[in-house]
């Protein structure tokens, strides 16, 4: 059976516990838990440049497209300037040839679907960063809404007005 003073000392580090949980509820409600007025405009301004990102990644793709039909039409040039130079035709050539063209193509067309996926996975993680900071912002919007509410004013406008929601 548990001695007096160990039944004194739980109920003592209870009691402190509550009063502790009470003072960082109140300190976080009064101090901390309202966001400071430069938070927003700072995310609105990351949002702009993860829009302008995805708009540069996109513009890179478009171009990436045009060098590699560039490309493509460089190695069909490549290839019948080779076929009309080899006269006459041997038919070893001929073979080598179209092996070596088709590994050419091939390697190509690989690259390109390489580069491809990796910026349409950049686009997809910009288009994430940036569902995540529109989120961001709405909920430290309501926080601020909710702490003005029930302190029924602004903790960055000690002038005792609430923001305007």
């Amino acid at each position: 059976m548990p001695s007096i003073h160990a039944r004194h000392s739980r109920g003592l580090r209870r009691k402190l516990s509550r009063i502790s949980a009470a003072l960082v509820a109140a300190t976080l409600i009064l101090t901390g838990c309202q966001s400071a007025p430069s938070v927003i405009p700072l995310l609105e301004i990351v949002g702009r440049s993860l829009e302008t990102e995805a708009q540069s990644v996109n513009e890179d793709r478009q171009r990436d497209q045009q060098y590699y039909e560039q490309m493509r039409d460089a190695l069909r040039a490549a290839f019948e300037a080779d076929l009309h130079e080899a006269e006459p035709l041997d038919p070893e050539w001929v073979t080598d040839a179209a092996e070596v063209y088709a590994a050419a193509r091939e390697a190509l067309a690989q690259h390109e679907s390489s580069l491809d996926q990796q910026r349409l996975q950049r686009m997809d993680n910009l288009q994430a960063a940036l569902e995540a900071q529109q989120r961001t912002i709405r909920l430290i919007e309501q926080t601020d809404a909710w702490v003005a509410r029930l302190v029924g004013m602004d903790m960055w406008n000690l002038g005792g007005s609430a923001r305007e929601e």
